[in-house]
């Protein structure tokens, strides 16, 4: 996988619009991660030659759990039907 060029997530993020970027698995456990990534973005908006809006960039609430409860709603909602 390529990196991403300098303003590429800058259009993406200008395309797109959220308002907050959610970073998720057990790496979002770690505070040094999404304070690195806060940082990084801020950087990057900074240095933009034009205004667009700051997304906020939160650690998912679930983390490494989230792919287990997705699948258990999954099956609930499945099993619910039958």
């Amino acid at each position: 996988m390529r990196k991403l060029r300098r303003w590429e997530h800058v259009t993406l993020q200008t395309i797109l619009d959220p308002g907050r970027f959610a970073i998720g698995g057990g790496i979002s456990a770690q505070p040094v991660f999404t304070e690195t990534i806060r940082k990084k973005l801020k950087q990057l908006y900074d240095a933009c030659p034009y205004a667009i809006p700051h997304a906020e960039v939160v650690a998912c609430a679930f983390q490494n759990d989230a792919n287990l409860i997705g699948a258990l709603s999954c099956w609930l909602e499945d099993y619910r039907q039958k």
